[in-house]
This record gives structure tokens, C-alpha cells and sequence, in this order.
């Protein structure tokens, strides 16, 4: 049997700018299992100011979003920090058709997709979207009542989400916050032999790429920087890089090009050194090379992307993403690298405008296990 259900959060379902922002919601379904596939977290966005329209940040309903984690059985398996540039970045790198799709759900796209309409005064309207980014609920398979799930999301700034220069009203409320999902009925002889592997001793084990984001300061007038993250992963599979442009208003969607450029090419280089090995082998230069690794390292994630929405415009200015791919067999987590050994990744930039860029975005792609016994 299957049926469709909602989860509520513990305490607070409505949430203002001046009130909580965090909302905890247990994923109990009795002895049924959650369809990951179904899994949408939905919420009813009201503008309250009666003459000023809302400008979002992104079409994304996930520019209200700061952070999100993902609980099984007390313990944390999912942290997504940033998390609105962290979709922002993963929605760049998907179909511009899944993008328009996507945003039918969530914020109005003007004429450049990049840029959603003015949200009405005095207006509300239904929110849906996937839980992007949240490696459990995307690892493709259906997940037991034994696991105890708890959703907790931890909503933005009203300052981080909105468009800057939108004028817009900061006055707004985020009611019935909930989660959809379809709960499965399995067979009783299906239950008791998964019931007959956890009794004998034996584990089911989960395992799916997730991601974990570093923030670090760009100094004044650099034009060369340095960044290391000191992260133990079994397996790290990519890396993703972003900048943001100096004094920006916002940190949601400007992925600023550090480079100095003249005519359409870039003096940008940029490398990954971890223990003894380099990613890749010789520095990455212009524009063009920077793109081909991306285009590598987009599937690390989602093996399911095939091409991005990047435009060569968009992508040389104000869209930039370096990717860092680094697993030994293109799509095969198993061949990422080890960093427990104490192995320092250290990000490498050269050939940077001075003054163009104030902060760097490291978002590290790794592969999760959660075992149930």
C-alpha cells in the first residue's frame, strides 16, 4: 500500500524574522518506510506589508533557507551550512528546463531566469521544494521506521534573502511549515526479512554524497590566495569553489569571477594540492579549462546531470564555479580520495583583480555512510 502523508514540526509552524527561525520536524511513520522520491518540504510564504512588494534572492524557495540538517536515530548524517549559495549553486549546474520546472513551485522567474518578479504586497502563496543537497532523502532508496528521522531547518537572515537592490519589504512570514512525503506499506513476509537482518546481527547500510561548506576571508588586495580545509573524509569526491564580489549585499547568488581578464580571456589558475597529489595535474587556466573540469565534477554529485544552464556570459562574470574533480574513476565514489590520513586540502589562486572579490566558498563533496543495526 502506499498513501500520502505530512509531518509537522515539534513546536512552531509559523515563523517571523523576529521569532525562532528553527523548525524541528520528526519523520515517524509507525512500521511503514518513506519513499525518499516523495519527500517535498512545503510552507505558505505571506508578504505583510500591505504597500511594498518581497524581492527573493533566487527563484528557489531556498533562498529563505541558512542552514538544514538531517538527524537518524539522535545522530546528525546530513549539515548543509550556506545552504541557499550551496542550491544556488547546484541549481546552476542543472537544465535550464529543470530550472524553469522547478520554479513553478516556488518564486515567479521574470524575463532572465536569474532573477525572480517582485513578490505582491499583501499576498501569500503555497511553496514546494525538493530537500536539494540532503543526501539521505536523495540516496535512491526507501528508508525504515528504525532510522527515527528528524528534519531541522534553520531559516535565513531576511537581509540574506532578498535581491539586493530590490527596495523590497523585509516584513514576511513562513506559516504551516510541513513535509510531504508518501509512506509504503511493505508486505508482511518482505518486513519480517528485514526485520530477520537487523535481529541477526547484520546492518543495511546507506551510503550517498553529501556536502559540507568553509567560508574564509579574501585579505584586501590580494591577487594570489591560499585556502586550506583540514576535513577527515573516507572518501572525498569533488570540490566546488565559489567567490563572492566585494561588498556584496548578498551572499545567496553572487558567484563573482576573481580573475583579471582583458578580451575574453581570464589570467585565472587555479589548482588543489592534497598530501603529495594535485587536482588536476597542471593548474586550470581561462575560462574554458575551468569549465571542462566543472563539467567533470557536476556529475560527482547528482550523476544525473548531463549539461548546466550556465551561459558563456553569465558564467565568465557573475556565475562562476571552479570544480575540483578529484575521484580516480569519474562517478565512482569508491575511488575518491582519503583525507584521514591528515592530508590537508590546500586551494591554490592565481592571476586574481585586486579588490574584486571578498570571500571564498569551499564546498566539498564526500561520501556518507550510515549504517543501521
Amino acid at each position: 500500500a502506499r498513501k500520502d502523508v505530512q509531518y509537522f514540526p515539534s513546536s512552531l509552524s509559523t515563523f517571523t524574522p523576529t521569532t525562532s527561525r528553527v523548525a524541528r520536524i520528526p519523520l515517524t511513520s509507525g512500521s511503514d518506510f518513506i519513499d525518499p522520491e516523495s519527500v517535498k518540504i512545503a510552507f505558505r510564504f505571506r508578504n505583510l506589508s500591505p504597500d511594498t512588494a518581497f524581492y527573493p534572492a533566487m527563484c528557489h524557495p531556498a533562498c529563505l533557507i541558512k542552514r538544514r540538517q538531517l538527524f537518524a536515530n539522535g545522530q546528525r548524517c546530513d549539515d548543509v551550512s550556506e545552504y541557499a549559495r550551496s542550491v544556488h549553486l547546484y541549481t546552476l549546474l542543472k537544465p535550464l528546463e529543470w530550472y524553469q520546472n522547478m520554479s513553478i513551485e516556488g518564486f515567479e522567474p521574470g524575463i532572465n531566469p536569474e532573477v525572480a518578479n517582485a513578490f505582491p504586497e499583501d499576498h501569500y502563496q503555497e511553496v514546494l521544494m525538493k530537500p536539494s543537497l540532503i543526501g539521505l532523502l536523495n540516496c535512491g532508496k526507501m528508508l525504515p521506521p528504525q532510522l527515527n528521522l528528524v528534519l531541522e531547518i534553520e531559516f535565513n537572515e531576511p537581509a540574506d534573502a532578498v535581491r539586493p537592490g530590490g527596495n523590497g519589504t523585509l516584513n514576511y512570514q513562513i506559516e504551516n511549515v510541513r513535509v510531504m512525503a508518501s509512506q509504503v506499506t511493505l508486505d508482511s513476509a518482505l518486513v519480517e526479512s528485514f526485520n530477520r537482518v537487523l535481529l541477526s546481527g547484520r546492518s543495511l547500510v546507506f551510503s550517498y554524497p553529501t556536502m559540507h561548506t568553509q567560508v574564509t576571508s579574501v585579505p584586501a588586495g590580494s591577487t594570489s590566495f591560499n585556502a586550506t580545509v583540514a576535513r577527515a573524509y573516507t572518501k572525498l569526491m569533488a570540490a566546488f569553489v565559489t567567490f563572492q564580489e566585494d561588498n556584496a549585499a548578498n551572499g545567496v547568488t553572487s558567484f563573482r569571477h576573481p580573475g583579471a581578464g582583458a578580451n575574453g580571456t581570464s589570467f585565472l589558475e587555479s589548482q588543489l594540492q592534497i598530501g603529495a597529489l594535485q587536482f588536476p595535474h597542471n593548474p586550470m587556466k581561462d575560462y574554458a579549462e575551468h569549465h571542462h573540469f566543472l563539467e567533470i565534477a557536476a556529475g560527482v554529485y547528482d550523476s544525473s546531470i548531463r549539461n548546466t544552464r550556465l551561459t558563456k556570459g553569465e558564467y565568465e562574470a557573475f556565475s562562476f564555479i571552479a570544480g575540483f574533480p578529484v575521484e580516480r574513476v569519474p562517478k565512482m565514489p569508491l575511488s575518491g580520495i582519503s583525507t584521514r590520513s591528515g592530508d590537508l586540502a590546500r586551494f591554490t589562486f592565481k592571476g586574481m583583480e585586486p579588490d574584486q572579490v571578498d570571500k571564498i566558498y569551499i564546498h566539498l563533496v564526500s561520501l556518507q555512510v550510515v549504517t543501521l543495526s
